[in-house]
């Protein structure tokens, strides 16, 4: 469960402690698996999305910012869901992959993450308040890095860079409303990750990270079918 208080959304997570003197100290999830996401890694053609309806990129960006602003904690969002319907993919993947979200200098291989996962505890309920969103104008410097350790998208960089992120999938959830695409044909490209990536590019030679924004209750062809196919039901003898 998300509430905002005056702009400043409040994260209800669940916070693991992870033993050992190296690397993260804790890793935070949410205490219920986030809806509206879709996470397709890069492995597959070099092209990763983040497919999300409006509260679903509003969240995220928040857990980056959260991210962000804990030097000893690791973000996890067990994500799992199927692909929205209306994206069109051509990819492998139906199923979304899990999202993993660290500073890089928090100290962690991302090879270590499988691992790390399964010795985690049961959590204690926190309330996080990540910092509020701002307009993602320019770039900080540092690149994003991606890594696959299992069936997750591992994203690290520095405590900039990720509330940068966190700025940017604020600005597309917030625009899903207003997209002509989306209220068209249930999907628009909303933004682009690639020029963050440390080695990003044109796929297929480099990894590129595009942000989509797919959500029926701004589908209007969407609710048009509907009320015809109720329509049609009510009418059928």
């Amino acid at each position: 469960m998300t509430t905002r208080d005056e702009g400043r959304m409040r994260l209800r997570a669940l916070a693991r402690a992870v033993p050992g003197p190296r690397g993260p100290s804790r890793v935070l999830e949410p205490r219920r698996p986030p809806h509206g996401l879709w996470i397709c890694p890069p492995s597959s053609g070099n092209l990763g999305l983040i497919v999300g309806s409006r509260a679903g990129l509003l969240h995220l960006g928040a857990w980056f910012r959260m991210a962000a602003i804990s030097p000893r904690s690791l973000v996890h969002l067990p994500v799992g869901g199927p692909r929205p319907e209306a994206v069109p993919w051509y990819g492998p993947p139906e199923r979304s992959a899990d999202l993993v979200i660290m500073r890089s200098d928090l100290g962690l291989r991302p090879s270590a993450w499988p691992g790390v996962r399964r010795r985690l505890p049961g959590g204690r309920p926190v309330t996080l308040r990540p910092p509020p969103p701002r307009d993602p104008h320019g770039e900080p410097r540092g690149g994003l890095g991606l890594a696959e350790p299992g069936r997750a998208l591992l994203v690290s960089g520095p405590a900039a860079l990720l509330l940068h992120v966190g700025d940017v999938l604020n600005a597309a959830g917030e625009w899903i409303a207003s997209d002509r695409d989306v209220r068209r044909q249930g999907w628009s490209l909303l933004a682009s990750l690639t020029g963050l990536l440390r080695d990003g590019g044109p796929a297929p030679q480099h990894p590129e990270l595009d942000v989509v924004g797919a959500d029926p209750l701004f589908h209007k062809s969407l609710h048009r079918k509907r009320a015809r196919s109720s329509t049609d039901n009510r009418t059928t003898p």
